[in-house]
């Protein structure tokens, strides 16, 4: 369920020698904290579960997996990139030791980002040279973006209950109408997401093709759906939350901010289910999968 940021760094730390626990999620992404509890060991030294998920808009329990990690006295992390500034986060009732943000997801600079260090946490420098940043990243800072930054968080804090009231019921909107077309799934928690998030699986159809369609009607999403190809691989996100190989690959996912309206959302409702049907009349696989999905292809550890 992580980001590759994460996965891909754990996998760099196996190589090096470490060992490094992979825990499972449930349908709707969510991991249990007592699995978490169970899987510490005497020689575990950090847990990182992503607070949010970019993909399926998921809200892990972090409060709860922090409490567990603070009595068992081993450092968390959380990846709160996509939820910093969109969702009300207080570090110290979440009971993390190091957690990242980044300016771009509540409309800072590209480019900007930041790590919490609770008191009293050492790291070793991510570059070493100068001793910029408190000797933890050497190298001249980007003073614009730190403002930038900084200011964005401001204006976070001070709109964030306005914008989620504002978002909210526009992705209930788009999770309504979309729900209503036949073999369209919602993935990710229904309730317990991002207040401006919408991700489904359709089914018959790939993502990069809804993409191509949507973004000539001027509305542009992403997809967490490999090209059918087998050189490409479906998300790992949705193979984990047990998405079939072959439905991963119509994912599609939406995001609403602050300057969409109401008439943004009429508009999608209408042109989304007329892609779909599109599509799906030129797709062979218009009236079933048959015997095409290989049950060879499994999700990797």
């Amino acid at each position: 369920i992580e980001h590759h940021s994460v996965l891909n760094s754990a996998r760099f730390l196996e190589k090096s020698g470490f060992a490094v626990t992979y825990l499972p999620v449930d349908k709707n992404g969510l991991v249990d904290p007592q699995a978490v509890e169970k899987a510490i060991n005497d020689e575990t030294i950090l847990i990182s579960i992503i607070h949010a998920s970019p993909e399926i808009g998921t809200i892990q329990s972090i409060e709860e997996i922090g409490n567990i990690a603070k009595q068992k006295g081993v450092l968390f992390h959380t990846d709160a990139v996509v939820s910093a500034g969109n969702i009300p986060i207080d570090v110290k009732a979440l009971n993390v030791d190091l957690m990242s943000l980044a300016a771009h997801q509540f409309y800072g600079p590209k480019g900007a980002a930041a790590l919490y260090l609770k008191g009293g946490t050492r790291i070793v420098p991510l570059i070493y040279g100068g001793i910029q940043e408190g000797g933890r990243r050497a190298g001249t800072e980007n003073v614009p973006a730190i403002v930038g930054m900084g200011k964005a968080a401001e204006l976070a804090k001070q709109k964030m209950q306005s914008r989620a009231d504002h978002v909210r019921p526009l992705r209930d909107k788009i999770i309504s109408t979309a729900l209503k077309i036949d073999n369209v799934f919602l993935t990710g928690h229904p309730e317990q997401r991002l207040p401006g998030h919408a991700s489904f699986v359709v089914e018959y159809i790939e993502g990069e093709a809804m993409l191509l369609l949507l973004a000539a009607k001027g509305i542009y999403s992403a997809s967490g759906s490999a090209c059918s190809s087998k050189a490409l691989k479906s998300s790992p996100v949705l193979l984990s939350i047990g998405t079939p190989v072959h439905l991963a690959q119509g994912s599609v996912v939406f995001t609403i901010g602050e300057g969409t309206r109401d008439e943004d959302i009429d508009s999608f409702n209408e042109v989304f289910p007329q892609t779909i049907t599109q599509l799906r009349s030129i797709s062979p696989y218009a009236k079933g999968w048959g015997e095409m999905e290989d049950p060879k292809c499994t999700p990797k550890k």
